[in-house]
């Protein structure tokens, strides 16, 4: 599964999300706001650009690598790519009784844990969720702020860690690098018969690290 695609299956978890929520805040299925409490990053007022004049406004931050880190070329994308999603969402009425705002509150990270730490406390009040919040080891930096203030975060990040580190903030969409390589050595020793060895190559850390797990030794 590309990064693209399980980004697109996280915006819709995401959406689904809003939708949930707003409904438990009292927000009826004819998209009325009902008894919606406004609060950091949902406001009565339309967008900015807006296209359902008569919505509210449910503002979503995103933090991505988008200049100088070394994936802002997929970063660049997947903001792309939420943007046309959240665009399309609005066309045909919004979340609700909301538009989603996807542009106001994109910060870039610069895949910099410092840096991504920084932007998420300067757009924290006033975002309800992260739309994205790109890279492991800067998402992992931010966690502390995200457990204060349960920030829910869409992570264009597939570590597997995220099912044991996130306290539930953390929305998943696809399999982890880890899950994927595991069905990956499934797959080939079903096709070619069961390997004598297997050889690992990639980035150490989170991604590489993660990926190599299955084709590691057990321990004794």
């Amino acid at each position: 599964m590309s990064e693209v695609i399980r980004w697109r299956v996280g915006a819709v978890a995401l959406a689904c999300l809003l939708a949930l929520g707003l409904t438990a805040c009292g927000a009826d299925e004819g998209g009325s706001k009902g008894e919606v409490k406004f609060d950091a990053g949902v406001t009565s007022e339309p967008c900015p650009d807006g296209k359902n004049k008569d919505n509210g406004c449910i503002y979503l931050g995103t933090l991505s690598d988008l200049t100088e880190g070394p994936f802002a070329p997929l970063g660049q994308e997947i903001v792309k790519g939420q943007k046309d999603f959240w665009a399309r969402v609005n066309e045909q009425g919004g979340v609700g009784g909301f538009d989603v705002d996807v542009t106001k509150y994109v910060r870039d990270n610069k895949y910099n844990p410092e840096e991504h730490v920084a932007k998420l406390r300067e757009i924290e009040p006033d975002v309800a969720a992260l739309a994205q919040s790109l890279g492991t080891p800067p998402t992992l930096a931010a966690l502390d702020v995200m457990k204060e203030n349960d920030i829910v975060a869409i992570p264009a990040t597939w570590w597997s860690g995220w099912a044991f580190e996130d306290d539930g903030l953390v929305l998943e969409s696809g399999y982890s690098y880890c899950l994927e390589a595991m069905n990956g050595l499934d797959y080939a020793t079903e096709e070619s018969g069961k390997p004598k060895s297997v050889m690992a190559i990639g980035y150490a850390g989170d991604y590489g690290g993660d990926a190599s797990a299955p084709a590691a030794p057990s321990p004794p």
